[in-house]
């Protein structure tokens, strides 16, 4: 059996695209908070209702000890690009799981550069 055969039937018994759209606006709202604590914008001077998210990919990732885990990602893009022209993310939400399914971390990432002279 192929890698794609296995990673999609485990990625829909474990809902890892649900999961990774279910909780990214709880990791949104934990960084902003966070930041805000010590004074940084994490959004940069944008606004979160501007956000909107896309599941983009599961990828199968074993590093250098050979720990396999599977990471789903969901793309984050900016309402403020005309998607019909502009299909470039703002950012994404990274959700990493073992091969028994429990999570093991997750990551956001923004890049606000592609926003500029383009909006």
């Amino acid at each position: 059996m192929s890698i794609p055969e296995e990673i999609l039937p485990f990625a829909a018994r474990h809902q890892l695209k649900e999961t990774a759209l279910d909780t990214i606006d709880e990791a949104l709202d934990a960084s902003i908070e966070e930041d805000k604590a010590v004074g940084i914008d994490f959004l940069e001077g944008h606004d979160k209702d501007e956000l909107v998210y896309e599941f983009n990919r599961y990828e199968f990732r074993v590093d250098k000890n050979n720990y396999s885990k599977v990471v789903t990602r969901v793309n984050i893009y900016s309402n403020k690009l005309d998607r019909s022209h502009y299909d470039i993310p703002v950012g994404y939400y990274e959700t990493w799981t073992d091969l028994d399914g429990q999570p093991l971390d997750d990551f956001l990432i923004f890049d606000w550069s592609v926003l500029e002279g383009l909006t």
